[in-house]
C-alpha cells in the first residue's frame, strides 16, 4: 500500500473529535470544556460549525449551544437535530445581540419560541432596543423624579440603588432600553 493511498483515505475520513477539540480551542479560542461538549456528539459539532459558518461568534454560539439549548434538549430529552431552531437562525440571534438590536435577556426570554421554529424576525418584531439617548434620557429623568426617597438614599451612600433605577427604566420600556446605555445615563443623572 502506498503512502499516497493512505493519505487519500485519511483525507476522506471525517475529522476526529480530538482534532476538532484542538481546532476549537486553538483556532476559535474556546475553553477545553466547551470544546469537549461540542465534539462529544457529531450532530452538535455540525450544528455549531454551521452556526459559525453563518456568521455567529464562536464563543457566543458555544455558550448558547452548551448552556441554553443543552438545558432544553436535556429537559425535553431531544437531540439537537430535533429542534426547529436552525443554526442559521441561531447565528442571526447572536448577530442581533452583538449589534445591539436586542439584549441577551430578550433572546433568552424568546428562546422557547425560537426553539419551536418561530423565526428571529417574527420573535423580535417591534422589540429592537432603544439606543437613542434622547429617547431614554426623559424616561430616566421621570424614573428618578418618581422615586425621591430612593434618590436620597442613593445620594447618602446606598449606591446599590443604582440597580433599582436601571430596573425601573427597563420596566417602563418593557425591557427595550439598551442596558449599557441605561446604566450610563442613570449613573450620570444620579451623580449629577
Amino acid at each position: 500500500m502506498s503512502n499516497q493511498q493512505l493519505e487519500q483515505w485519511r483525507s476522506e475520513l471525517p475529522e476526529l473529535p480530538a482534532h476538532k477539540r484542538h481546532h476549537y480551542e486553538s483556532e476559535l479560542g474556546l475553553s477545553p470544556y466547551d470544546a469537549r461538549v461540542l465534539t462529544e456528539d457529531r450532530s452538535i459539532a455540525e450544528y455549531f460549525e454551521t452556526a459559525i459558518a453563518s456568521g455567529a461568534n464562536a464563543k457566543a454560539a458555544a455558550n448558547w449551544i452548551t448552556q441554553d439549548i443543552a438545558a432544553h434538549l436535556n429537559k425535553q430529552k431531544l437531540s439537537i437535530t430535533e429542534i426547529a431552531l436552525t443554526p442559521t437562525n441561531l447565528a442571526d440571534i447572536i448577530t442581533r445581540i452583538e449589534t445591539g438590536k436586542i439584549s441577551n435577556a430578550q433572546a433568552k426570554e424568546k428562546l422557547p419560541d425560537l426553539l419551536s421554529g418561530i423565526s428571529p424576525e417574527k420573535a423580535f418584531a417591534g422589540q429592537e432596543l432603544i439606543t437613542d439617548p434622547s429617547v431614554l434620557e426623559p424616561i430616566v429623568d421621570e424614573v428618578i423624579a418618581a422615586n425621591p426617597k430612593e434618590l436620597e438614599k442613593y445620594r447618602n451612600g446606598n449606591t446599590n440603588l443604582k440597580g433599582f433605577f436601571v430596573g425601573q427604566v427597563l420596566k417602563k420600556t418593557a425591557k427595550r432600553a439598551d442596558p449599557k446605555l441605561t446604566n450610563e445615563l442613570v449613573e450620570k443623572k444620579l451623580n449629577g
